[in-house]
């Protein structure tokens, strides 16, 4: 559907086959995670992601990150957004191909939660949940679908939750005073400091999650 009215981030994934890396000619860059899948038959699963903007992609596998989206932005506080007034264009976007294993879990999420979790935050909530669905010795909760989209629409809720509970934080009067310890401060918080602004206390916005575990069949 095209986009007639405002403007909008983009993040879009798609399970695939490859049945080898692409070519030197292609836009789309191969992601090798740091934790390497087993040799497989080929074709290989992929993931194919094309991310545009301040929207945030993470995999996650076994109880490590490895993959994740690096925000778009033309200036601070400003991300790339396609839409009628905007001179971005879908092919602006930059575009990954990731090999995937059984069990990992990718999180789509809109700035709403970047902004207000570290990424160790994040990964909390999923090893948390993963240890419970995806246990070793929980091989019927393991195996099926529907325990896979529990977990899915669980762990969403509680990132959902976690984000938005930062994102109603009040702003400290004085901001960094002495003695004080940056342990609240927000990655948002932190990317306005470092560009010599001040900001604190959580970043009001609206929460988008999708979140997916790959099962032994897709």
């Amino acid at each position: 559907m095209p986009l007639l009215l405002g403007s909008s981030t983009a993040l879009v994934a798609v399970l695939d086959y490859a049945s080898r890396k692409p070519t030197g000619s292609s836009k789309s860059t191969w992601v090798e995670p740091s934790i390497s899948a087993p040799d497989l038959p080929m074709p290989e699963p992929v993931i194919k992601i094309a991310h545009l903007g301040d929207c945030m992609g993470m995999l996650v596998r076994g109880e490590e990150v490895v993959w994740r989206s690096e925000e778009m932005w033309s200036n601070f506080n400003t991300p790339l957004q396609l839409g009628p007034a905007s001179s971005t264009r879908p092919a602006d976007a930059q575009v990954f191909t990731i090999p995937v294993q059984t069990d990992d879990i990718l999180i789509l999420a809109s700035d709403g939660l970047s902004d207000n979790l570290w990424d160790e935050e994040v990964l909390d909530e999923v090893i948390r949940f993963r240890r419970s669905f995806l246990h070793p010795g929980r091989q019927g909760l393991r195996s099926s679908l529907l325990g896979r989209r529990a977990l899915a629409g669980m762990l969403s809720e509680a990132l959902c939750s976690r984000a938005r509970k930062v994102s109603e934080r009040p702003p400290r009067k004085v901001d960094n005073a002495p003695g004080e310890s940056k342990e609240m401060e927000t990655p948002f918080a932190r990317k306005a400091r470092e560009q010599g602004r001040w900001f604190s206390g959580g970043k009001s916005d609206g929460e988008s999650f999708l979140v997916r575990s790959r099962d032994p069949l897709s």
